[in-house]
């Protein structure tokens, strides 16, 4: 009996000492497997922290730079330059304490240098247009600038977007390798002991609560990265509309009909105010201004719903008509918007005989021109009916 008591005591003393090894085992497994979830969460934040801050300081250099180039105003702060250099500092600074980590796999450090060789680029090219522009530049030579600067813009934002799609991925795979382990710590110790289940569940607990964790984190940078687009999406509306008519300008007109010649058939109408000039020097550049919104106006309330309407260069509009077009109307249409294109004038008190002229063709299917050829044969041809003492409309097709 006393043999036996002893090894009832014996077989309670191994249970309990198998069983501090269990817990203590269960003990490792679960702050290894926390710490590593954690490091792994707080690198990817910080990855990703770092992508969206360069993405706003880029966000705020292409803002600044098509601010500067189209020669708008910005009472809060009209310094550009100066905002544009301290921009490029924080990506710097951002940039070192990113590579001052030796976290970093082959593919983030690539992809730092390729973004770093761009940013670079698109920096020395801000820097070469904000010498060389000045006030008095006209509207085609601002225009001319904003297309250079945009390649570049867009490369150095591509690259953003591959840095951070590198980091995400170096995380994804940490996250990945951390959650094999915790999956093979979790076998051993069932296999150890059926008491192991209750450490178990307590560790499975744990980590559900810092995925959870990570996820509301993830939705919170995801609605940072949303916003982050949408000021993508500002900068992007302010190069390809016209900031005073609101109407898109001759870039998007351009980007448009690339995508409609030689494909389908479709008409478009050229027009301009003949003597505009004497409007800005007899009432003033600002009633000048409001002469193009209110036409702007006119044309989208009238003609809206017949055909699309761009503001491509000062007092130039231009209608590209929706539809196959086979009847005679969008040239009536256009004769007619000819004729009361002047009209908007007299709302704010210009009083004149101004008149307007226009240009009208209708491109085919098979027609093989490039955009930029057929707005050159359409401001040609502006040209001709101003010289011969404009409020006419010519017909392209009437001289093929």
């Amino acid at each position: 009996m006393a043999n036996k008591k002893k090894s009832v005591s014996s077989g309670y003393a191994w249970a309990m000492f198998f069983l501090c090894i269990f817990c203590v085992l269960c003990a490792v497994s679960v702050a290894f497997t926390y710490k590593n979830g954690q490091n792994t969460y707080d690198a990817k934040h910080n990855k990703t922290t770092t992508a969206s801050s360069l993405s706003n300081e880029i966000t705020v250099i292409n803002y600044n730079a098509t601010l500067m180039v189209s020669g708008l105003s910005a009472s809060d702060n009209p310094n550009y330059a100066a905002e544009i250099d301290s921009a490029f500092k924080r990506v710097e600074s951002v940039l070192n304490e990113f590579e001052a980590s030796d976290s970093l796999t082959k593919k983030e450090n690539e992809a730092v240098d390729s973004f770093k060789s761009r940013v670079s680029i698109y920096y020395k090219k801000i820097g070469s247009i904000a010498a060389s522009i000045s006030p008095s530049d006209k509207n085609d030579v601002k225009s001319g600038y904003l297309q250079e600067l945009t390649p570049l813009k867009e490369s150095v934002e591509q690259s953003l977007s591959a840095l951070n799609d590198a980091s995400i991925a170096s995380c994804d795979a940490k996250a990945k390798k951390n959650n094999l382990i915790f999956i093979c710590t979790e076998i051993v110790i069932a296999v150890l002991s059926v008491a192991g289940l209750l450490a178990i569940f307590i560790a499975r607990k744990k980590a559900k609560r810092t995925i959870a964790h990570i996820a509301k984190r993830d939705a919170e940078l995801t609605m940072a990265t949303e916003r982050a687009e949408a000021s993508k999406q500002a900068v992007q509306d302010i190069a390809y509309n016209n900031i005073l008519t609101e109407l898109p300008n001759r870039y998007r007109l351009e980007s448009e009909l690339d995508t409609k010649l030689g494909k389908i058939q479709f008409d478009i109408a050229l027009f301009d105010i003949d003597g505009f000039k004497k409007i800005n020097d007899t009432y003033g550049y600002e009633t000048g201004d409001q002469c193009l919104a209110n036409i702007a106006l006119m044309l989208k309330k009238n003609y809206g719903q017949y055909a699309d309407i761009y503001n491509i260069n000062g007092d130039e509009f231009c209608l590209v008509f929706r539809g196959s077009a086979s009847t005679s109307q969008p040239l009536n249409i256009a004769n007619q918007i000819r004729q009361q294109l002047c009209i908007p004038l007299q709302s704010i008190g210009v009083i004149s005989n101004t008149t307007s002229s226009a240009c009208y063709c209708r491109c085919f299917k098979d027609d093989k021109i490039s955009p930029s050829a057929l707005l050159m044969r359409l401001e040609s041809a502006l040209h001709a009916a101003k010289e011969q003492g404009g409020n006419c409309l010519i017909n392209l097709n009437d001289q093929q």
